[in-house]
């Protein structure tokens, strides 16, 4: 929510979509908690808004131009990532040979190989230039073994949690190299190593 980022603001909902489809049955017709959900959001807008009413004000413009462009012109609002996503695409059709293994992990970002340096902004893209259809089937492994172990868990408090997080993270994916600069992805894993721990303790 801080970091003025509007893939991590769909990535926040989309985990909170997750929490509320999961979560659904306790929700249901619990008319303290709407109350309470709808004044903390009101009470941290109003804290924000006087806190720093200049920074408040840029932020919800922000956002609130970007929904209009996604309407008006979605390809306008996705701007400069449609061209790295098509200087990559470029590349691997001209060098077909590196569909299979890539030009090598992080290296578009340091590196000639597209031309120039590339950040692709797209992590699915990103691993298949990097990595190959070899990387990009690594990584969709790892993730979907991180969501069935989430999932497996999900009846915990850091299981539920983690499950959300990584649905949210999927959704990021989307438009941010992310797992090429997390340099805390250990620390997500060790929330989900815990919430398998939690489960483990408890009695079937």
């Amino acid at each position: 929510v801080f970091s003025f980022s509007r893939g991590a603001m769909l990535s926040a909902l989309a985990g909170l979509v997750v929490l509320a489809v999961l979560e659904r049955r306790r929700w249901a017709g619990n008319v303290r908690l709407a109350i309470g959900a709808a004044t903390a959001l009101a009470a941290s807008a109003g804290a924000a808004a006087l806190a720093a009413p200049e920074l408040t004000a840029s932020y919800v413009l922000r956002f609130a131009y970007t929904a209009w462009r996604g309407v008006v012109d979605p390809a306008q609002a996705l701007g400069v990532r449609l061209e790295s996503w098509s200087r990559l695409l470029a590349m691997l059709a001209e060098h077909p040979e590196r569909l299979m293994l890539g030009v090598g992990y992080k290296t578009l970002a340091t590196s000639d190989a597209a031309g120039a340096p590339l950040i692709v902004d797209n992590q699915w893209l990103a691993a298949l230039g990097e990595t190959g259809l070899l990387g990009v089937v690594a990584l969709a492994l790892l993730l979907a073994a991180v969501l069935r172990a989430s999932w497996r868990v999900s009846g915990n408090l850091l299981g539920l949690w983690s499950l959300c997080f990584w649905a949210g993270q999927l959704v990021q994916m989307l438009f941010v190299d992310l797992m090429t600069y997390w340099r805390v992805l250990p620390l997500y894993l060790i929330v989900l190593a815990l919430a398998e721990r939690e489960g483990e303790r408890r009695p079937e």
